[in-house]
């Protein structure tokens, strides 16, 4: 239902107050939707500022028991919903989206940032964090964003999504979606990169080789199977280097790949195809969140229900063990939970985790 039609002005509403108790028996079991009353969409949407479009509301009447207005804001991965009065407008049901880091000692820090971002890969010494921002005030690309793990600095960098950081962190690779391309943002003084793409009609992702000269870029030609390409950062067209159908994520040395085929089958080979290795301590739904410092092991995580089990996975033995249990406390119900970077032995990880907690209010002197 979309408010942006809606007249200024806010109808008539009861006084809307937290429920502190249950009232006289058990609460209705049925709630009745009706038409959001005429204006409250623009009445918010102007309390709110353009930075938090109206996207659609509705009003909900648990009838002769509380009556409550819902308007649901923002874009992406956060939608906060408000309840609207005569009195003012309060938070009322959140899907809340945290993103926490972990670095050197046992502290976990809070690096959500206006409420839509997401973050994406840590700098080598796990002092940066790279995050994409979906909100609407970022555009159709997304937003680039570079943050701090203590939380003292936060820089935009640019539009895109967020990929990776060069090894040496003064360069941000991102995707912009169209025309498909990947842009290098410098994290210093400087100018931004756009990478020729080629052929490749949708860029999926871009990882960085170790010298920070190149990059192994994955995505399609038009009406063919997703592959990877491999692209230095001075001008130079994509090359293919894995086959159609197959991608491949770049160990640290360089060198070595983990490939993904479309039966989803993985292997682990050399850049160059050869010494050709079957994996059968990976398995399906594995998802790959880093490699180990070495190359020898990547980390994964089968599921995002909490808790959380990060895995370590030895490439040549196939050795699974568990390198960390993840479930934070006092933070309520957790619906999902992903670890999205890892650095060897938990030295510094991050991970984003939604939860969905709820406040009833009840009006006094509701009508019939």
């Amino acid at each position: 239902m979309d408010g942006a039609d809606t007249a200024v002005g806010l109808a008539s509403l009861p006084v809307l107050q937290p429920a502190g108790s249950k009232r006289s028996g058990e609460p209705p079991s049925a709630a009745v939707l009706h038409p959001p009353p005429d204006g409250i969409a623009a009445r918010v949407a102007q309390r709110l500022g353009a930075a938090h479009p109206v996207r659609a509301f509705l009003v909900i009447v648990l009838a002769g028991y509380a009556v409550l207005v819902g308007l649901t804001i923002g874009a992406g991965l956060l939608l906060t919903s408000y309840l609207v009065s005569n009195h003012g407008l309060a938070k009322w049901d959140n899907d809340v989206n945290r993103w926490l880091a972990k670095h050197r000692d046992s502290t976990l820090t809070d690096l959500s940032w206006l409420g839509s971002s997401g973050a994406r890969n840590m700098s080598y010494d796990g002092r940066w964090l790279l995050m994409v921002d979906v909100g609407a005030r970022s555009g159709p690309d997304y937003g680039v964003v570079l943050r701090r793990t203590d939380g003292a600095q936060t820089i935009r960098l640019g539009e895109g999504s967020a990929q990776r950081l060069s090894p040496d962190g003064k360069w941000a690779a991102a995707i912009i979606a169209s025309p498909s391309h990947v842009v290098l943002y410098p994290t210093g003084a400087g100018k931004p990169v756009s990478l020729n793409a080629g052929p490749i009609d949708r860029v999926t992702s871009a990882e960085w080789f170790p010298d920070g000269r190149e990059l192994v870029v994955c995505g399609s030609e038009p009406s063919r199977a997703p592959r990877c390409y491999r692209q230095g950062i001075g001008g130079s067209a994509p090359v293919p280097i894995t086959p159609e159908g197959v991608v491949a994520s770049l160990a640290p040395d360089g060198r070595t790949l983990l490939v993904t085929r479309q039966d989803g089958a993985m292997q682990r080979t050399a850049i160059d195809g050869s010494q050709v290795v079957a994996v059968p301590g990976l398995r399906p739904g594995d998802g790959i969140i880093a490699w180990s410092r070495d190359s020898s092991a990547v980390y994964v995580q089968k599921s995002p229900d909490v808790p959380v089990r990060v895995e370590r996975v030895d490439l040549s033995t196939s050795t699974r063990s568990v390198a960390r249990e993840i479930a934070p406390e006092g933070v309520g119900p957790i619906t999902t939970l992903y670890v999205t970077d890892w650095i060897d032995d938990g030295k510094g990880f991050v991970y984003n985790y939604t939860t969905q907690p709820s406040t009833l209010f009840v009006v006094k002197g509701a009508p019939d």
